[in-house]
């Protein structure tokens, strides 16, 4: 008999099974050549494991489930949590979520995430899907929220339209932390210049994340982790806060491990 599907965010770790969708593994095209961000190119080739995914990112209501309190900048039980740290939730919601539930939940990494942005295998079946820039298509005001519709806040989960896979808010409201390191970036190239800050081109040709690279001399990397080694922890999707193209599939961010942002958040995954 196929599991019950909850069309909501879960409240609760009872609910949280219901809410998990199965992405079948397969081989697809990762990063984009374009490199707008941290170290995106070059493209290369992955191949994934089956793996499952949340339909939604996880509530405020689902947080506090688990740990007993709100931490969120922007209060709704249906809004996604934010204000939480890559070692917040690596270090104490998830052990928490374990004992409650008896399963092992984790971050996606940054392979998965990106794969189930461009629709999985089911993108691969419809012709196009995944040659989208964002998750599902191509007009971003349908499927998220961001700087031009989200009122500079988030939003509550649900509203916008989801991807082939059934997966929702893979664009904008809130970026989501990943389970993959980054390299970092060269410090003297990071030094800020006086009166302002570093534009992007100035990001990017600091950055020393080589790791894709790495997986394009492989021909295909197999479950690829990331870096064993890096201070910095990427993150996807985009956010309320940023314009369309932040929320391109393949657009990479990083923050430090206990940096914590009302525009950042996260979703769970789990091996079954």
């Amino acid at each position: 008999m196929p599991k019950p599907t909850l069309l909501r965010p879960p409240s609760t770790p009872a609910e949280l099974e219901a809410s998990m969708i199965f992405v079948e593994g397969g081989e697809f095209w990762m990063g984009s050549d374009e490199d707008h961000s941290f170290g995106e190119s070059p493209r290369h080739k992955v191949r994934l494991s089956d793996f499952e995914m949340s339909r939604f990112p996880v509530s405020q209501a689902l947080w506090e489930s688990v740990m007993g309190h709100n931490p969120a900048h922007f209060e709704h039980p249906n809004r996604p949590v934010e204000m939480v740290s890559w070692e917040d939730i690596m270090e104490r919601f998830l052990p928490k979520l374990h004992v409650l539930t008896g399963k092992s939940y984790r971050v996606p990494t940054e392979a998965e995430w990106e794969y189930a942005a461009q629709g999985g295998r089911i993108s691969q079946s419809q012709m196009g899907w995944a040659d989208f820039p964002h998750s599902g298509g191509e007009r971003m005001h349908e499927l998220g929220w961001y700087l031009k519709n989200a009122r500079q806040e988030s939003a509550i989960l649900g509203a916008k339209c989801q991807n082939p896979l059934g997966l929702k808010e893979m664009n904008g409201n809130v970026w989501e932390w990943s389970s993959n390191r980054h390299m970092g970036f060269d410090p003297e190239k990071l030094k800020m210049p006086e009166g302002r800050s570093l534009i992007l081109d100035e990001l990017q040709a600091a950055n020393l994340d080589t790791y894709y690279q790495q997986c394009f001399e492989q021909g295909v990397a197999v479950d690829p982790l990331g870096p064993s080694s890096g201070s910095y922890w990427v993150n996807r999707g985009g956010g309320w806060s940023n314009k369309a193209s932040n929320s391109r599939v393949a657009f990479r961010d990083v923050d430090l491990p206990d940096d914590r942002f009302s525009v950042l958040g996260f979703r769970l995954s789990r091996t079954p």
